[in-house]
């Protein structure tokens, strides 16, 4: 009986062994799967980050020169706003294309 009791004890603790290592390895793998997860998302996310970045500095150019030069600031003025010069003659035309949210309208000097 005594040497029964060893054995179902040894039995007991060798059982504990293989189930701890599987638990283990199961961790593992599920970590492993996770690290490739948020690794192809972090990835995404630098790319998104540096695409946003190139369209700010390609919109902060933009402004710079709208802002600064004379002939940008003509022409946003008449394509975005629909302005004329004093000298200008307007003629209304037919187009499939809208130049401006006044109308479609083309402008001759």
């Amino acid at each position: 009986m005594v040497g029964n009791t060893y054995w179902l004890s040894n039995r007991a603790a060798n059982l504990r062994v293989p189930t701890q290592a599987i638990i283990c390895s199961s961790v593992i793998l599920r970590s492993k799967e996770e690290l490739k997860v948020t690794t192809v998302e972090y990835s995404r996310i630098g790319a998104e980050i540096a695409a946003i970045r190139r369209s700010n500095a390609s919109l902060q150019e933009q402004i710079r020169r709208i802002a600064s030069d004379p002939v940008s600031i003509e022409s946003a003025a008449r394509e975005r706003l629909g302005m004329v010069r004093p000298s200008d003659i307007v003629v209304p035309m037919k187009s499939t294309r809208a130049v401006s949210n006044f109308g479609t309208l083309w402008f001759v000097r």
